[in-house]
Order: structure tokens, then C-alpha cells, then sequence
């Protein structure tokens, strides 16, 4: 349970505390700063883990973060009873739907409703990406000890 431990510091370390906004800005647009903060990511694993492991934490990394997980977002959030989702182009930058009501027509209003407030899916976001994070690393210390 210790490694778990050990590994999840190493992702808040490298993912928030080694993180510049450079980096967060710019790393799901370019290539440059996204490889910066994978690079810095993945050292903080270095010390603890195969380099099998550093490779596929590295590699996850780098696709998680530098291809938006908006796609995927969108898609998980059809899995309910009638298999519905607002259509991408209406979901905001984070693959979630929250359009305020002002800016929505009757017809999309009475189907999926206002949606909700951004702060609340900004956090969803950041949950859904970091649990993304955690299960590649979990799944690298498992598969390559």
C-alpha cells in the first residue's frame, strides 16, 4: 500500500507542483510544453518504479494530457438509461454540457435541461483526468514491477 502512496504523491508533485502555466496552457495545444511536463512528470517516478513502467506512465501521460480527454468525457457521460447526451458541438471545451439557459433554444432546453454551472464542470474535469492518470500509473507498477 506504501508504493500506492509513494506513486500518488509523484503525480501531484509532477502534475501540479512542477507544472508552470506555461505548461498548462499550452500543453494540450502543443507538443513543446506538454513533452516539458511529461518529462518533468515522469522523473518524479524515477526513483520508484521500473523503467517499463516509467515508459508507459510517460507515454499515457503525454496522451492524456496533450490529446483532450473532452471526447471521452462526452462519451462516458451517454451511459444512462436512454443512452442520450447533448451532441458535442453543444458541449463546452471540457466535453461536458453546461450552457447557460439564455443561451439555449425550447427544443434543447426541455431535452437536456440548463446543464450546470462551469465551476462545477471544471472540477468534473479535473476528477475524470486525474483518475485517467492514476489508473495508467497503477496499471504500469502492476504490469511491470
Amino acid at each position: 500500500m506504501t508504493e500506492a502512496y509513494t506513486l500518488l504523491l509523484c503525480h501531484f508533485v509532477g502534475d501540479y507542483y512542477l507544472q508552470s502555466d506555461w505548461m498548462a496552457l499550452n500543453k494540450n495545444k502543443q507538443t513543446i510544453p506538454c513533452l516539458v511536463h511529461v518529462i518533468l512528470y515522469t522523473l518524479c517516478f524515477l526513483p520508484f518504479v521500473s523503467w517499463p513502467a516509467l515508459a508507459v506512465i510517460g507515454v499515457s501521460h503525454f496522451i492524456i494530457d496533450r490529446f483532450s480527454i473532452k471526447r471521452f468525457i462526452w462519451f462516458k457521460n451517454h451511459l444512462n438509461p436512454k443512452f442520450e447526451y447533448p451532441p458535442f458541438d453543444q458541449c463546452n471545451i471540457t466535453g461536458y454540457y453546461d450552457k447557460r439557459v439564455d443561451e439555449l433554444d425550447a427544443k434543447t432546453l426541455a431535452t437536456y435541461g440548463p446543464g450546470r454551472p462551469f465551476h462545477l464542470t471544471l472540477m468534473l474535469y479535473i476528477v475524470s483526468d486525474n483518475t485517467l492518470h492514476l489508473i495508467c500509473n497503477e496499471l504500469a507498477r502492476k504490469l511491470f514491477p
